[in-house]
């Protein structure tokens, strides 16, 4: 838990001197072991080779296999995610204005979830795109 909250607190101290947005990847408040990471139409190539490299030092692995921009904005992704216990895959070749691609991992409960909610069980505003953990 202690390497987690380290990893946190250097990962949101690199963020914001490398000038990428610190919203992409986040802890969630008052939840240890737990990284939420956001991905929107803004997200740079630059944010997510990032977001790679950050996790790749906590042990996930994040491949990223397929992106496409339009006028600058991400249309289309597919990406790969894998540490201890854990593993998903995700594709979107139609990214609107707006939406926002989470993933969620636990490492204390071995858990990753990915979807357009930042909730595992899809309370809420769960729309058709979210899934369910996994």
């Amino acid at each position: 838990m202690k390497n987690v909250s380290a990893f946190l607190t250097i990962l949101f101290i690199t963020i914001t001197v490398s000038g990428l947005r610190a919203n992409n990847l986040t802890s969630m408040p008052g939840e240890k072991g737990k990284i939420e990471i956001v991905i929107t139409p803004q997200t740079t190539k630059a944010e997510l080779e990032k977001i790679a490299e950050q996790l790749a030092d906590e042990g996930i692995k994040f491949k990223v296999s397929q992106t496409n921009y339009n006028d600058g904005l991400l249309t289309d992704i597919a990406f790969e995610i894998k540490a201890e216990g854990m593993n998903g895959n995700y594709a979107n070749n139609d990214i609107q204005k707006g939406d926002k691609i989470y993933l969620v991992i636990d490492k204390s409960k071995n858990s990753l979830h990915i979807g357009s909610s930042p909730n595992p069980k899809c309370a809420g505003a769960c729309t058709s795109k979210c899934t369910k953990a996994i």
